[in-house]
């Protein structure tokens, strides 16, 4: 290996490898050597609040509409907060779809059922019906085919 260039150290599995300029392994590390674990913003919130265990007790605290504390910027605490019942339903409609997920807006329903009852509609129309819907539009077609292509007779 060069004096001035340094080899790269990638992870490889549970090791560090050690490469040369021409890409062959230098030397290894023991397996299981200890990296740090990645400190992100998700893994921040996960230790401060209990893997999100306290931020689902103060939910379910609402939604059974039990009086509240807040804690204040300066240590002081606030006086008893009741939730209102809009606070608890609020509450109640957050827990219900960590469980069971979001449900569908009724929009998309109505729309989806739209789009099938169009389709029926177009599959229940004979032939003859839908050349007579389709004939504005087949006036606007260029009268000449393609070569190689048979001419329909009508």
């Amino acid at each position: 290996m060069s004096l001035f260039k340094k080899g790269r150290v990638e992870v490889q599995g549970d090791r560090l490898v050690e490469r040369d300029e021409k890409n062959e392994v230098v030397k290894r590390s023991t397996p299981g050597f200890n990296m740090p674990p990645l400190r992100n913003w998700r893994r921040q919130v996960r230790q401060m609040t209990d893997d999100g265990l306290d931020a689902y007790k103060v939910l379910i605290n609402i939604m059974n509409g039990h009086p509240q504390k807040v804690k204040m910027p300066d240590g002081s605490e606030s006086d008893w907060i009741i939730p209102s019942v809009e606070t608890q339903r609020a509450a109640a409609k957050d827990i219900a779809e960590f469980l069971h997920g979001k449900a569908v807006a009724q929009t998309e329903v109505m729309k989806a059922e739209k789009e099938n009852e169009d389709v029926m509609q177009y599959q229940a129309l004979s032939d003859a019906d839908l050349r007579e819907a389709a004939s504005r539009f087949l006036e606007r077609a260029p009268k000449k085919l393609p070569e190689g292509e048979p001419e329909e007779e009508e």
